[in-house]
């Protein structure tokens, strides 16, 4: 399983192993409201065996996550309103640039348009435009093994 805490410590995200992407409100806050996704917008399952990363979105105010460990980088968003959970697709391929799937991503505190993504062969990427287009590093991790 992996967690991470967003929206400023008042929710928590969950990744379970063969199973969903859920989202928790800080019961410490008194909104006990859960919701979950299986799938993605595209009808797979998020769950597999392996809990691939996810992080915060740093944007003051936006409960949502990224999550790493496909061809694509994802963004999940908690919708407050219809207690709801959307899904974007970035566009890029790492898989189709690089033979393998993502397996790491961080947004930059200082730039919340910077975004970085590894892949399980090590490749490097980073984007300056909040995911619309990425440059790969011409530096590679020359051990990565392409644990998460």
């Amino acid at each position: 399983m992996r967690a991470c805490v967003a929206n400023g410590g008042k929710s928590v995200w969950f990744r379970f192993y063969y199973s969903k992407i859920q989202h928790n409100h800080n019961f410490t806050l008194g909104d006990t409201r859960t919701v979950g996704r299986s799938k993605d917008s595209n009808g797979n399952k998020y769950g597999d065996w392996t809990a691939p990363p996810m992080v915060a979105s740093l944007k003051p105010g936006e409960d949502a996550i990224f999550l790493a460990g496909k061809n694509k980088l994802k963004k999940l968003i908690y919708n407050n309103a219809n207690n709801s959970i959307s899904e974007q697709t970035f566009a890029f391929d790492f898989k189709a640039a690089t033979n393998n799937i993502v397996s790491g991503v961080c947004q930059s505190p200082h730039d919340l348009n910077t975004i970085y993504v590894m892949t399980k062969n090590g490749n490097f990427f980073k984007s300056t435009d909040g995911g619309t287009n990425f440059t790969k590093s011409p530096a590679t991790l020359a051990k990565a093994d392409g644990s998460y």
